[in-house]
């Protein structure tokens, strides 16, 4: 049996009942009823295989973590995005890569070094791995088996949309039934506490609360952060006044920014390790005012106004009759976009397309045309 070893961080709690470990929250596909603590731990305990957990996984959405810790088996899974992460070594299954550090003794100094260049390149280290040779990792989508040292990953979900010929009005209407889903689901889950939504000017957080204002949720506070005369913060204002929310801007000075070298935002900082991604610190100190200030509802759910680039496509390259649409030029491609910070040596440059060759043919995608191509790059960058 793992020793199991949780963090006390001021993230979702963990639930525990008997060798059954969660946070988060989740629904079922064709259920809006959120499960949350022990709810969860219920429905966890009619898993008994890892077969049980992967059919388990498949039918249900959210923010989560699991452990199963059995005697000589223990199951681990993490949701679509990997917003929850978890850790373990040979020992150890943990919610943080620290703990483990700490625990096993491993000097700070004593990394792997192809996965310290990749997170100082990236800020971020993909697949399985983390600074640590000792200390890896489940991916996004992803459980993992680890059976009297054994160790089996399964990927549950891989993000790869089907290709489909459709009108620019089937596409609107696609859209539409998708964004309601999600934002009922949603309310569901806010159930009808105040919402906090970083409204920036562009269009990603106005679709946002737009779609909050669409399915009925009206306490709402926007907030923005940098200079006050920006195009940015203006026109968050109007977006913000457009749809009746409350807003305020958080001025970015020297002060407000030496906050993250405190007590408090070294702790925040801490409380994501750095031993495979570097914490998104941007809204911190603009959150912290707030907070100070007690413009803060209590109980609010913080929502961020970040879609994410990957559904307008603007990184698929046109295509070209010329190129050779298989793994190694994916991999090139991608490497491209990964390590493009810094000037590598061709030995590093090698193993590292020969890593991302290996983590391309996971995917159940046979690179073979340029749609394939592009779709297998999609499905790599996305889940990274």
């Amino acid at each position: 049996m793992l020793q199991v070893l949780l963090s006390q961080n001021k993230s979702y709690k963990w639930t525990n009942r008997e060798n059954i470990y969660f946070r988060g929250y989740f629904q079922f596909e064709n259920d809006m009823k959120v499960y949350r603590d022990q709810d969860a731990i219920t429905e966890l305990e009619k898993i008994l295989t890892i077969d049980d957990l992967l059919r388990f996984l498949q039918t249900i959405d959210g923010c989560y973590s699991i452990i199963i810790n059995n005697k000589e088996t223990t199951f681990a899974a993490v949701d679509r995005a990997r917003s929850m992460p978890i850790y373990y070594s040979n020992t150890i299954i943990s919610d943080s890569a620290e703990e483990i550090r700490m625990e096993l003794k491993i000097p700070n100094n004593k990394v792997d070094n192809d996965c310290f260049m990749e997170f100082a390149s990236n800020s971020f280290v993909i697949g399985h791995n983390t600074v640590y040779s000792e200390i890896k990792q489940l991916d996004m989508g992803e459980a993992v088996h680890i059976d009297n040292g054994n160790v089996k990953h399964v990927k549950y979900f891989y993000h790869i949309s089907p290709i489909t010929t459709k009108t620019p009005e089937e596409i609107k209407i696609d859209l539409t039934e998708t964004a309601y889903n999600i934002f009922y689901r949603l309310k569901e889950v806010i159930n009808g506490r105040p919402v906090v939504l970083s409204m920036s000017g562009g269009y990603d957080s106005r679709f946002v609360g737009c779609m909050l204002k669409n399915v009925g949720i009206e306490d709402v506070s926007c907030y923005t952060y940098g200079r006050k005369d920006s195009f940015e913060v203006r026109q968050s204002k109007k977006n913000a006044e457009a749809l009746g929310y409350r807003w305020k801007c958080v001025e970015m000075t020297d002060v407000t920014m030496m906050k993250m070298f405190d007590e408090q935002g070294l702790d925040f900082m801490n409380s994501f390790n750095g031993h495979d991604s570097i914490a998104y610190t941007q809204n911190f100190p603009a959150v912290r005012q707030l907070q100070e200030e007690g413009w803060i509802k209590p109980e609010s759910v913080f929502i961020t106004g970040l879609c994410g680039d990957m559904p307008t496509g603007e990184y698929v390259k046109a295509k070209d009759e010329s190129k050779n649409y298989d793994i190694r030029n994916a991999a090139k491609e991608i490497y491209g976009q990964l390590f493009n910070s810094y000037k590598f040596d061709e030995r590093f440059e090698g193993r590292w397309l020969k890593r991302i060759e290996r983590e391309i043919e996971e995917i159940p995608i046979k690179i073979e045309d340029y749609q394939s191509y592009i779709t297998a790059i999609d499905s790599f960058i996305t889940g990274t």
